[in-house]
C-alpha cells in the first residue's frame, strides 16, 4: 500500500517544487504498520545534474527502514576522498563520479553540515532535484525542509558547469 500525503506545490527560488509526505506498508494487505517520508521536489530550468544519490548514512529512530532499497545493478557507490567529514555522514552513489565530485564542493559540505541531523537522500536527475527527509517531517517543519532543499538546489547551481 503506498500514498502521497500533504501534497504542497508551488515555486521556490525559481522552481517548481512539490512537497509530499509518501507513505508505504511493507506487505500489500493485512497490515497496518505504516512507513515513510518527507519529500521535496525542486524543478528547475536549464540545470542538467548527472544523476547521483548522495544519502545519509544514518536514520532517525522513526525509520525503521529505509525508504528506497539498493540492488545490485543500482548505481555503484563512489569513495568520498579528501571529503572525510562528507564521508562520515553520507554515501554517494553514481556511475559518473567525475561529473558528480567537482559538484559537492564546500559549499555544498558546510550547507549539509549545519543541517542538524541531516537524514536526508538528496539525487540530482537533470533538471530534477529531489530532497528527502528519511521520516516524515511536522508540518510547522514544512518551511525549514523547502528552505535546506532550495539551499542545496542553490549550491549546486554555482557548481554546476555553464
Amino acid at each position: 500500500m503506498r500514498s502521497l500525503a500533504n501534497v504542497a506545490t508551488g515555486t521556490i527560488s525559481g522552481c517548481r517544487v512539490w512537497l509530499v509526505d509518501y507513505r508505504y506498508s511493507q506487505r500489500p494487505v493485512g497490515t497496518v504498520e505504516r512507513y515513510g517520508f518527507s519529500a521535496c521536489v525542486l524543478q528547475s530550468e536549464g540545470l542538467d545534474l548527472p544523476h547521483f544519490r548522495l544519502a545519509s548514512r544514518g536514520r532517525p529512530r522513526s525509520m525503521t527502514l529505509s525508504p528506497i532499497v539498493h540492488r545490485p545493478d543500482d548505481e555503484p557507490e563512489v569513495p568520498l576522498d579528501g571529503c572525510s567529514e562528507l564521508a562520515r555522514a553520507f554515501v554517494l552513489l553514481t556511475r559518473t563520479p567525475d561529473a558528480v565530485l567537482p559538484l559537492l564542493g564546500p559549499g555544498l559540505q558546510e550547507r549539509l553540515r549545519l543541517i542538524q541531523k541531516p537524514h536526508l537522500e538528496i539525487e540530482g536527475r537533470g533538471g530534477l532535484l529531489p530532497v528527502t527527509r528519511r521520516s516524515w517531517i511536522e508540518p510547522n517543519d514544512a518551511r525549514a525542509l523547502l528552505d535546506q532543499a532550495s539551499w542545496i538546489l542553490d549550491d549546486l547551481r554555482r557548481a554546476c558547469p555553464r
